[in-house]
This record gives structure tokens, C-alpha cells and sequence, in this order.
């Protein structure tokens, strides 16, 4: 008789245990995630790399030797990603690699955390200049 009442015992503590409230962890999610590539598809070094938001103030992403990118955490808004090539050609010190790309992301605000919007931006090593 008491395995038969077993059942019922536990339907009432597992109704207590649902809800409908949202439990977000307390981790932050990156903005924009911005991957810069060559022309072949391989990663590269930009020589600059700078944002807006909302058509804000210029800021330059910083990342020593990176081509990733992480442009904020947990910021909506639309960013404008500009990256630029200028870089001397090796052998040849009045040459240089000149290119630019740029996207725009617009992340919106999620559930719990800003929908994370993911650039790759194409800088073209093809594109010489020489003095």
C-alpha cells in the first residue's frame, strides 16, 4: 500500500518546483564578435580596427597581434566596424599592402543577454600602393 501512494506524494512537490520566471546566469555575452581574414580566407592582422556605436565617438579595438575581436559585452545599439590594412610590403620598404573593409551589426537586447552578432571582415593583400 505504500508504493501505490508514492506517486502521489511527489506530483505535489514537483508542481511546486516549476515556474515561469526566467533564471539568467550572471555572465556577460560579447556584443560583436569580428573575425578579420585575407583574401584566401586566412586570418590577418589589421592594422586598425575601430568602431562607433549608435553613431557615437570613434573607439579603436585594441588586441596586440589579434585578428578576433571582441567589441563590448552586454552593449545593444548598432556598430559600424571599419578595419584597415597598411602595412609595408616585406621586400620593399616604399610599397604598401592598402586596403579597408567595413560592416555594420545591429545587436539587439535577448532573454538574458544581447544576441551576440558575428563580422568577418576582408582585407584584400593584393591591394599595393608604392611611393
Amino acid at each position: 500500500m505504500f508504493t501505490s501512494k508514492l506517486p502521489l506524494l511527489i506530483l505535489p512537490i514537483l508542481a511546486a518546483c516549476e515556474t515561469d520566471e526566467l533564471v539568467c546566469p550572471s555572465i556577460a555575452a560579447a556584443s560583436v564578435m569580428v573575425e578579420v581574414i585575407d583574401q584566401n580566407g586566412d586570418p590577418i592582422v589589421p592594422t586598425t580596427l575601430t568602431y562607433t556605436i549608435d553613431d557615437g565617438e570613434e573607439i579603436d579595438a585594441t588586441c596586440e597581434g589579434c585578428s578576433e575581436f571582441v567589441l563590448e559585452f552586454e552593449v545593444i545599439g548598432t556598430f559600424d566596424i571599419r578595419a584597415t590594412l597598411n602595412e609595408p610590403v616585406e621586400d620593399d620598404p616604399y610599397c604598401f599592402y592598402l586596403d579597408g573593409d567595413n560592416a555594420t551589426a545591429i545587436v539587439e537586447d535577448g532573454e538574458c543577454f544581447v544576441s551576440t552578432e558575428h563580422v568577418t571582415l576582408v582585407l584584400d593583400t593584393s591591394v599595393i600602393a608604392c611611393e
